[in-house]
């Protein structure tokens, strides 16, 4: 299924891009070629392929829960540019 232009307006338009004029036979070749290369993919047979979501085998690393000490608020708050009492001064956001 060949990329045309209307294709490339519309996903661009999806993604609120603008595509500029020049530029638009370079997009429709890209998507083509993008197209051309996944149905290769499509091609493979994966019957006997379990789903993996990395190809490297990783363990799971898991620290320990360790109690530790907190901050106390004069600490925390010690970098705010402007506080109320004990907490963050920030500016309404209606």
């Amino acid at each position: 299924m060949p990329i045309t232009e209307k294709d490339v307006r519309h996903i661009a338009s999806l993604a609120k891009l603008a595509v500029p004029d020049e530029k638009m036979n370079m997009f429709c070749s890209q998507f083509q070629s993008i197209l051309r290369y996944m149905e290769r993919l499509n091609a493979i047979d994966t019957t006997n392929v379990e789903p993996l979501y990395s190809p490297f085998e990783q363990p799971i690393l898991l620290r320990e829960d360790k109690v530790s000490r907190t901050a106390e608020p004069g600490e925390v708050l010690a970098n705010a540019a402007k506080r109320h009492d004990q907490f963050y001064a920030v500016p309404k956001i209606v």
